[in-house]
């Protein structure tokens, strides 16, 4: 409050008119259009910088990149919400041991944590659990790809 606040007021309160442009409200909540491609391709540069931070190595090009955003409210159905609503209960642990891919050594663990999930040295499909001020989670989906078909 003390500094993000009176940045809102600068430039005629520029910022504030910005985030408030395409607001709505639901019940009592006020709901903000999200630029989903602009989040994917932020997600991704992360993960990628996660993985070559912990593995020294980047991201093979077989692999596929995709993002679940647990706190977005969207108009996703019924089997889709379980789906992640089940990803999100299985990755809310620190990694099994044999899943333990890399610690990309965040410093501010009250800002930022994440968790990697993945067969080392590239074994498989890897998971990264990003949460911000322990809040908002969202997990990226690395999926191995081979020549014929999908990896788990």
């Amino acid at each position: 409050m003390e500094r993000v606040a009176p940045q809102l007021s600068h430039n005629d309160n520029a910022l504030r008119r910005m985030l408030r442009k395409g607001a709505y409200e639901v019940d009592g909540a006020v709901m903000y259009p999200v630029d989903l491609a602009r989040f994917d391709e932020f997600f991704t540069a992360l993960s990628c910088g996660l993985i070559y931070k912990s593995q020294k190595a980047t991201l093979p090009p077989n692999y596929r990149v995709n993002h679940i955003y647990h706190r977005f409210i969207n108009d996703a159905d019924a089997d889709r919400k379980a789906i992640e609503a089940d990803i999100d209960l299985f990755y809310d642990n620190k990694p099994l041991s044999f899943m333990a891919f890399g610690n990309p050594d965040t410093r501010n663990e009250k800002i930022y944590t994440v968790e990697i999930h993945g067969v080392p040295n590239f074994g498989g499909s890897i998971t990264i659990v990003h949460r911000f001020f322990g809040v908002f989670k969202v997990t990226s989906m690395l999926t191995r790809i081979y020549n014929r078909g999908i990896s788990v």
